[in-house]
């Protein structure tokens, strides 16, 4: 029987694994580099494993900074663009940027920058090459990384109280 992708979690991100057969002690399926992986229904018990079909696209979500003086249109538009250059990017789904957390202490917004790629078996790859296209953008339209030695916070950065601060 063909079962289709499985995404099992390691940590916070997906591990894909192309589900070769399942029985009452566990689930056996190959990964992307060949390894094939045995998964006792235990572990499936205590964890998270989704299991996709193949022919669904399947949706990325990552979470990032950028300065707090950055324009928000300014950074969502130079990502989105990025995202549309990716490989294996759906353009079916709408690509979603939002903003998540305003982190004034850090002089940061943090983003979630959400899109669909066409193939599970691509997710990982996508990501990864997603990660690395941020850098460049970043570089480029001289977004400030969040922590970047030498970048100065914003001017006129307003410090709110921390919760501590109302006890």
């Amino acid at each position: 029987a063909s079962y289709g992708p499985a995404l099992p979690y390691d940590g916070a991100v997906p591990q894909p694994i192309e589900v070769m057969s399942m029985s009452w002690r566990s689930v056996v399926g190959r990964k992307d580099n060949g390894a094939v992986a045995i998964i006792p229904n235990a572990r499936i018990a205590d964890g998270q494993i989704d299991v996709i079909r193949a022919d669904h696209s399947v949706r990325i979500e990552v979470t990032l900074t950028a300065g707090i003086a950055e324009p928000p249109h300014r950074v969502g538009q130079a990502l989105i663009e990025t995202v549309h250059d990716l490989p294996g990017f759906d353009p079916s789904h709408p690509v979603h940027f939002d903003p998540t957390e305003y982190r004034a202490g850090e002089g940061s917004v943090a983003y979630r920058l959400g899109f669909w790629v066409r193939k599970p078996g691509d997710l990982v790859r996508t990501r990864a090459i997603l990660m690395s296209r941020i850098w460049y953008v970043y570089q480029r339209e001289d977004i400030p990384w969040l922590g970047q030695p030498g970048v100065p916070h914003p001017p006129n950065l307003v410090q709110l109280p921390q919760a501590d601060a109302f006890k």
